[in-house]
This record gives C-alpha cells, sequence and structure tokens, in this order.
C-alpha cells in the first residue's frame, strides 16, 4: 500500500480477508476507526502504519514483518501468529500486540512499557537473535498449565528497576 489512507473492510458485518498486505510508502496508513482489517500477512517495510486513538484491529491470519519505517499501536490491536522485528526500534508504550506463536527480535530493539499489553501475558515464546530488548515494565511468558520460553542468543536484554521478566525456560548461548 502506497500513500496516505486508511485500511478499512467497506463491508463490516461480513468479515473480508485480503492476502499479503506490504505498507511500503513515504505515507501514514491507519485501520478505520472501530473496525477490524483481516490480511494474510503484514509486512512494513516504509512509511508509518498509526494505529493511534483508532480502537481498530489488525487481525493476520499468519505473520507481521516489521523491517523499515514507525509502526504505532496505542491504543490499536494487532494479532498475528508470529510477530518480528527485523531492523527498526520498535517502542511499545500502548496498544495490545497478540502474536500467538512468538514475539521474534532478529535486529533492531524492542521496548515494552507504558500500558502495552503483550499476548496478555501468555505469549508462549520469546526470541531474542540480536538487538535491544528493554522491559520498563514486567512481562511474562506462556501462562498457567503452559511453559513460556525466552530465547537469548545475542544483544542485550535490560530489566529496569521493578520490571521483572517471567518465563518457565530462559536459555542463553
Amino acid at each position: 500500500m502506497r500513500g496516505n489512507g486508511y485500511l478499512w473492510n467497506r463491508y463490516n458485518t461480513v468479515t473480508q480477508t485480503i492476502g499479503a498486505l506490504t505498507i511500503n510508502t513515504t505515507g501514514t496508513i491507519s485501520p478505520y476507526p472501530g473496525y477490524t482489517f483481516n490480511c494474510t500477512t503484514l509486512t512494513i517495510t516504509a512509511g508509518t502504519l498509526d494505529c493511534t486513538n483508532m480502537s481498530a484491529a489488525i487481525t493476520c491470519s499468519s505473520t507481521v514483518t516489521y523491517t523499515a519505517g514507525t509502526l504505532t499501536l496505542d491504543s490499536g490491536t494487532l494479532n498475528c501468529t508470529t510477530f518480528t522485528v527485523n531492523g527498526p526500534a520498535f517502542t511499545m508504550n500502548g496498544g495490545t500486540l497478540n502474536p500467538s506463536v512468538s514475539f521474534v527480535l532478529t535486529s533492531g530493539s524492542f521496548t515494552y512499557g507504558g500500558t502495552a499489553n503483550l499476548n496478555n501475558t501468555v505469549l508462549p515464546l520469546f526470541t531474542h537473535t540480536a538487538g535491544t530488548v528493554t522491559l520498563n515494565k514486567s512481562m511474562s511468558l506462556g501462562s498457567a498449565g503452559a511453559s513460556g520460553t525466552y530465547t537469548f542468543t545475542a544483544g542485550t536484554l535490560t530489566l529496569t528497576e521493578g520490571s521483572v521478566l517471567t518465563c518457565s525456560i530462559f536459555s542463553s548461548t
């Protein structure tokens, strides 16, 4: 998608899903306020995907890959199976990100704080292969009866004062 505009399911009473969506623009794209936009995959390569004050959601039946540009979730919701940050700095201080399988940081940075919600504390797997993760609030992986794993291969993991990382398995090489 290029330019500025809204992602909008024009006939929201009928669930419609598009295939792969790529945000590659110099502009700003926003989900239409109050609606859910459905796609199979989402890739953000340039521009801004802005979910600020929208009370809107994007649901991907598969992966979201964030390689460049700006992603702002402040009050929006992003649902997917795997969320990958590969390059940019992603600061999440609000909104909801629901990867049902894993969150992957391959390069860049991820800062978690404020009122942000990462999979309602039931994220099964967080993979950190490079880059910097900063937790400005506590983060729990897994849920009652299910293990959560933080795999730390390389990079920097910073827990600010008072924040706690809770997981069943912490794996580091």
